[in-house]
């Protein structure tokens, strides 16, 4: 990798050269073409000194493309006398390496030496132009310089005139050349690397081949992601590796098909999102009542007889809560909430700064996601849960304010009752119906809370709202 360090940076070099040549051939032209138009009466000297300068500045610019070119063919040749002198002894007659290694630092030799020298000639041209140009006063310096890059032309001349001494070597690579990093400078970034022209076509070449249809795994990761995350439990259960290692399939035939399915439509994840949620499996009902025969043969629900319940996500939980409540923001964008003010406010949870270090309590009580990962959000129960939705501030605050708008949507109905209150919050908050035992009790419950000392038709229903928010159907879909 050093010497393709070099290397590149040698062609990248040539590149810039041989581009700046091109712009100031076309700049010549131009001033050419403009000095053929000029009027007669324009000073001759202006003339004499826009061509002069174009000039100069295509011969150095020639100078560089030849200086670039001859650097790296030194290069080359100073590896490839490298390489040989590294390579480990084969079965070929010594007498044979002994002469290529001769003829390879030999042609590395004159290579630098011819370098030397073009630079050297480079360095004496832009001398002279500064020379030529310059005023009274600077000319005995710079008049120096010029005798000076003289004899650095002359010396380098008679070093490549010169016979090659077996005692003489050439330059060996110290390091390698520098790449784009971002460690160049601890106070900023790295210079911006520019991009060729033309693509090498290898970023492509990769993406065809992961997702060529005779390599199916990155379809089958995609499905059974896309799985999970509607019916909460992946069709492969180590979603982190699909392969030998993880874990096998419970269906297989559908694993590939919806594989396949992915694949045929185009890589169309909103296709395969509306198949699944259009699908009789999704629409499947989660209890397992009366289906003794189906427990008794897959207990696990590994054939997927009926829907998985799956546990709400904490940010859904939150903002549900909130939304309920009336209190939830729902504008878009905007800075994040840092973790000191998560607590008060009603954004969104979305918007919530996360990190390993700093997290929301009431998110992390049910299990908030992961920062290094995103394969799958581990769930658990544990007692904290409850006592987060028994005690938390946002919890009582917002049990009054729920209370208070289901009191008024069913107040406003006429010959309402406590039982259509118990109905509606019901329906609202569970997504089921009460039943007529669930009636009665929560009547119970109601009259009990009102007849206590200081209590309230408005206090009792803020109770009976705090204890729907602790019921297992809140956080649990089915």
């Amino acid at each position: 990798w050093v010497i393709d360090s070099y290397l590149a940076a040698a062609t990248e070099k040539l590149c810039v050269a041989e581009a700046k040549w091109t712009a100031v051939q076309t700049q010549t032209q131009v001033v050419a073409h403009a000095d053929a138009r000029v009027d007669a009466e324009m000073a001759v000297e202006s003339q004499l000194a826009a061509a002069a300068a174009s000039q100069a500045a295509a011969e150095l610019a020639r100078l560089d493309v030849d200086i670039a070119s001859a650097e790296l063919e030194s290069l080359r040749k100073r590896y490839a006398a490298m390489h040989l002198q590294e390579s480990p002894a084969s079965d070929v007659d010594s007498s044979d390496v002994a002469i290529q290694d001769q003829t390879l630092r030999i042609a590395a030799i004159e290579s630098e030496r011819r370098l030397r020298l073009l630079k050297a000639q480079r360095a004496l041209v832009d001398v002279k132009q500064r020379l030529a140009a310059a005023s009274d006063d600077k000319r005995e310096a710079i008049t120096k310089e010029q005798t000076q890059a003289q004899q650095a032309v002359d010396q380098a001349q008679q070093a490549l005139a010169a016979d090659i001494k077996p005692e003489d070597a050439f330059t060996l690579p110290i390091g390698a050349q520098w790449s784009a990093t971002r460690f160049k400078s601890t106070g900023q970034d790295d210079p911006a690397v520019s991009f060729p022209e033309h693509s090498s076509g290898r970023r492509s070449a990769l993406a065809r081949w992961i997702t060529d249809r005779n390599h199916p795994l990155t379809a089958r990761v995609a499905v059974n992601h896309l799985w999970t995350r509607h019916l909460g439990e992946p069709l492969v259960a180590s979603v982190f590796d699909l392969g030998r290692n993880g874990a096998a399939p419970t269906n297989a035939k559908l694993l590939d098909w919806l594989a396949a399915e992915l694949v045929d439509s185009g890589w169309s994840m909103k296709h395969i999102h509306r198949l699944l949620v259009n699908s009789a499996v999704y629409r499947m009902s989660s209890s397992n009542a009366g289906a003794e025969s189906n427990l008794a043969l897959d207990r696990d629900n590994r054939l997927w007889w009926r829907r998985q319940p799956i546990r709400l996500e904490s940010q859904i939980v939150r903002d549900s809560i909130l939304s309920l409540a009336g209190t939830l923001d729902l504008a878009m964008g905007g800075p994040p909430v840092p973790p000191a003010k998560q607590a008060d406010s009603p954004r969104r949870s979305l918007y919530f700064f996360h990190s390993n270090n700093q997290r929301d309590l009431f998110l992390t009580m049910f299990d908030e996601a992961l920062v290094t990962d995103c394969y799958r959000r581990e769930q658990s129960v544990v007692p904290q849960q409850a006592l987060a939705l028994t005690n938390s501030k946002m919890i009582l605050t917002a049990s009054q304010q729920i209370a208070e708008r289901l009191s008024h949507d069913t107040d406003s109905q006429r010959d309402s009752t406590a039982r259509d209150f118990i109905a509606t919050s019901f329906m609202t908050l569970l997504s089921i119906s009460a039943d007529e035992t669930e009636l009665a009790a929560c009547e119970t419950a109601l009259a009990t809370w009102e007849s206590q000392p200081g209590g309230t038709p408005e206090q009792a229903r803020a109770h009976l709202i705090w204890v729907l928010l602790n019921h297992n159907d809140f956080v649990t879909l089915r």
